[in-house]
């Protein structure tokens, strides 16, 4: 019986401490969740959206995994020592990360690392925890190239993206690799050839190029810009388009360079006179002059809500795009302004070739009042200005006061529910504006 009351006594106590360290963990779960999202609300203010979910433990550090809506870039990277940790394009306007939790404190990934919370031995635990982020260790050329990059100010590590396209030299010995940049308009004529990055919005400011890399046993800094190699002859552009051509590369084209020169019916003056021929050549026989193709502005500066179509001259646009799709669209050549910013929008035309334009919206939308006062039970009027018809408006009520209108309107009206002060959301062409309501 004595035998009997002691295991009993066991097992309780078995399950009770079970029981409290799954109430423990279970705190600490929702604690490590509330640093987080005052973290997020310290730096970003409130959101319509946030998410966190914790990935496992980097030795007495928790490693969580981030997600929330007030964020203007949808990409995710970070790269730590030799390891690259990224997630690749997540619906605007949401806004990912890594981060790092330890005594009360909510870090970034980078952070962390940069203070040395977390090492290069806890780098191969995390890329082994990260669900939700691709992670790999970069090889030796891709090093070599990340290193080039840094070194020579190409990009910040946030925006790194590497690509082995293949190899020139037999041997092996020398290769050609694609990065992101820093440089959404890059652009150069190589030779024969123009050199471009494809205009993507959704590369957000950041433009591919070309990189060759050589025999790095010999020489661990051998690696050059396209147009250095191809300068000092390392490699020639020809060699460069037809392995190109063979990877099916994109984000980037090589097409043959049209100089931009207006034709000319000068001719040299000479203190002789030459006799006319008789073998003259007809004006049938002339070549014809090639004309370069145009846009018809540049630049242009919009308010938002207003309007400007693009036309080519001279050629013809396969694709339009907006390199800033929040600030405006294009379509068919039409620009749309929504909000204050800059944006390049781009013709690509079907030779391969683009044209910009800079796109300039001088103003936002906005309500014609910030804050009103409303009586309980009855409404006051506010104005919307900078509003594109096409694009629907969006609201949030509270139990103070609700907005009463229809998603296309240009004048809301601001219903007083009961006494008190609260902030409403109107979000107009994606721009979120604030209404402060007071209710008597």
């Amino acid at each position: 019986m004595k035998r009997t009351l002691s295991v009993v006594l066991v097992l309780i106590l078995a399950l009770t401490s079970l029981s409290v360290s799954a109430t423990e963990n279970e705190s600490e779960n929702i604690a490590a969740e509330e640093l987080f999202k005052s973290y997020i609300t310290d730096i970003y203010g409130a959101t319509d959206y946030m998410t966190y979910e914790e990935l496992g433990t980097v030795g007495e550090n928790t490693l969580a995994y981030g997600m929330h809506s007030e964020a203007t870039d949808t990409f995710y990277t970070a790269v730590l020592g030799d390891w690259v940790f990224r997630k690749f394009y997540i619906a605007a306007p949401y806004k990912l990360a890594l981060y790092i939790i330890t005594d009360n404190t909510v870090y970034p990934l980078e952070t962390a690392y940069s203070m040395d919370i977390i090492t290069d031995e806890d780098l191969p635990t995390i890329a082994g925890l990260t669900q939700r982020v691709s992670a790999r260790q970069m090889g030796t050329v891709e090093k070599a190239v990340y290193n080039y990059l840094n070194k020579n100010g190409f990009f910040s590590s946030s925006s790194y993206s590497y690509n082995f396209i293949g190899e020139i030299d037999d041997d092996g010995l020398l290769c050609v690799v694609k990065a992101q940049t820093n440089d959404y308009d890059y652009s150069e004529v190589i030779g024969d050839y123009q050199v471009f990055s494809e205009p993507n919005p959704w590369l957000f400011a950041k433009g591919t190029q070309l990189f060759v890399v050589g025999d790095l046993e010999l020489n661990d800094n051998a690696v050059w810009s396209l147009k250095d190699a191809c300068d000092n002859e390392i490699v020639t552009m020809e060699e460069v388009k037809a392995l190109c051509e063979k990877e099916n590369v994109s984000g980037v084209h090589i097409a043959p360079y049209i100089p931009d020169t207006e034709p000319t019916s000068e001719v040299p003056a000479s203190s002789e006179t030459e006799p006319a021929s008789s073998e003259a050549t007809s004006e049938s026989e002339v070549a014809p002059v090639e004309k370069t193709p145009k846009l018809s502005a540049k630049t242009a500066s919009l308010n938002a809500g207003k309007t400007i179509t693009l036309k080519v001259t001279d050629g013809t646009a396969n694709t339009w795009l907006s390199s800033e799709t929040s600030v405006a669209t294009v379509k068919n050549g039409k620009i749309t302004a929504l909000k204050k910013g800059t944006a390049m929008v781009y013709a690509l035309l079907k030779d391969g070739r683009y044209l910009s334009c800079k796109v300039s919206v001088k103003t936002s939308p906005k309500l014609s009042k910030s804050s009103v006062t409303v009586n309980k039970g009855k409404t006051v009027k506010v104005k919307i200005s900078g509003k594109v018809q096409s694009i629907n408006n969006k609201y949030t009520s509270t139990k103070i006061a609700k907005i009463i209108a229809k998603k296309n309107d240009t004048t809301i009206k601001v219903k007083g529910l009961k006494k008190g002060i609260t902030n409403l959301k109107v979000t107009v062409n994606g721009k979120k504006l604030i209404l402060k309501v007071t209710v008597k």
